[in-house]
């Protein structure tokens, strides 16, 4: 059987990485490329009350500094893809997230600046020549905290922190046999940050090819297609433009 249950599944990848014969994307970058480095927020939450990139773009070996003021007009907000429905009164708040933060930083690390230069040092060094300064404003880092009455809200859009009631099953049943039970347990569960750990931190390499009047992208991805629908989305372009 292909794929059954518990059957061990021969790898393909092993051998070019035992013989160091594997590519990550520095070993496809080429000696034209630029490199690019985001600054990001040092703090969870506030209203940003200045943001100086002028010292940074005039850096050695900077080509350009952009900030939410410079792309508002050339990126779609990042949008919640999930298809999810509502379960409850109200319909999914329509959450959006600029790719770099506007007036208010909601995160710790939200990118605030994006620095292109002819080096990642350069690039670095441009990223310590910018002036930043947050108004600071309440925080909450726990789910259920963050759903209390009074607790600080990061978007209008979604008072109260409740993006959306979800629910799978048949309520009634599930009630009446709670009910009918002749003892109930109930546990708090904390879902752990699990994560994929790769060899590399997450990058891409995109190149503009002239001659198909495309991008070509290079990611470390587990669904091609899926990233370049997305891509298309916030460039507002085909996909066909686009290969991944």
């Amino acid at each position: 059987m292909k794929f059954g249950l518990g059957q061990p599944i021969r790898r393909k990848e092993d051998a070019r990485f035992l013989r160091g014969e594997g590519q990550y994307l520095d070993d496809l970058s080429q000696p034209s490329d630029l490199s690019a480095y985001i600054f990001r927020s040092p703090v969870g939450h506030g209203r940003i009350a200045t943001l100086d990139v002028t010292e940074a773009r005039a850096a050695p070996g900077v080509k350009l500094v952009w900030t939410h003021a410079d792309i508002a007009d050339r990126l779609n907000p990042l949008t919640n893809d999930f298809p999810m429905e509502s379960t409850g009164a109200d319909p999914v708040k329509p959450v959006t997230m600029p790719h770099l933060a506007s007036d208010a930083v909601r995160f710790a690390g939200q990118p605030v600046a994006f620095i292109v230069a002819e080096s990642l040092a350069q690039a670095r060094d441009a990223a310590e020549l910018i002036e930043f300064d947050v108004d600071d404003a309440p925080v909450v880092i726990d789910g259920a905290a963050a759903l209390e009455e009074g607790a600080p809200e990061l978007h209008e859009e979604a008072p109260g922190n409740l993006a959306y009631t979800w629910a799978i099953g048949d309520k009634d049943a599930t009630d009446a046999a709670f009910a009918s039970a002749p003892r109930t347990v109930s546990v708090e569960v904390i879902n752990q940050r699990v994560v994929v750990a790769s060899m590399e931190p997450r990058a891409c390499r995109a190149e503009w090819l002239a001659g198909e009047s495309r991008w070509s992208i290079f990611a470390g991805t587990q669904g091609s297609h899926n990233l370049r629908g997305k891509l298309a989305r916030q460039l507002g372009v085909e996909p066909a433009m686009i290969r991944v």
